[in-house]
């Protein structure tokens, strides 16, 4: 009974908390995305998925290949479909990695992108799939 008392200290804590992926993760999911690319977003379409989860599609120009499977072209236009927590004021983040965030129209950025079977491209880093993360100092080469 007694442990009882500290139940809701320990639900405010947990809800504080927020837990991400390690760099090494992003890392390792950066250098193992078969599509680096250099993008400029040409427009975006917003849809709802459900109570929670917008539905984003992206047409996208590619200015810069570095590396992609199958091989992409510059000025090849392409579509990313990603999913985006819908935030309220007040809510707590969901545990897990790094959410996905609005991408915004004009805007040239990085991408490391999966190709889906539908022929569309999804974000290969989940919330840092448009950034470049630098190699971490505890980053084990020899794997």
């Amino acid at each position: 009974m007694k442990a009882l008392r500290f139940l809701p200290i320990v639900f405010c804590i947990a809800a504080a908390c927020q837990a991400e992926l390690p760099p090494n993760a992003y890392y390792e999911l950066q250098e193992q995305c078969p599509n680096y690319l250099h993008i400029k977003v040409v427009s975006s379409k917003t849809e709802k998925h459900n109570a929670v989860l917008d539905k984003i599609t992206y047409t996208v120009k590619v200015i810069k290949v570095f590396r992609s499977n199958p091989p992409l072209k510059m000025n090849s236009t392409i579509k990313i479909v990603d999913t985006l927590f819908r935030k309220n004021d007040g809510d707590t983040m969901i545990l897990g990695p790094a959410p996905s965030v609005k991408l915004a129209v004009n805007k040239r950025l990085p991408a490391y992108l999966n190709l889906q079977k539908d022929g569309t491209y999804s974000p290969a880093k989940y919330g840092r799939s448009f950034q470049v993360d630098p190699r971490p100092a505890t980053y084990n080469v020899e794997k």
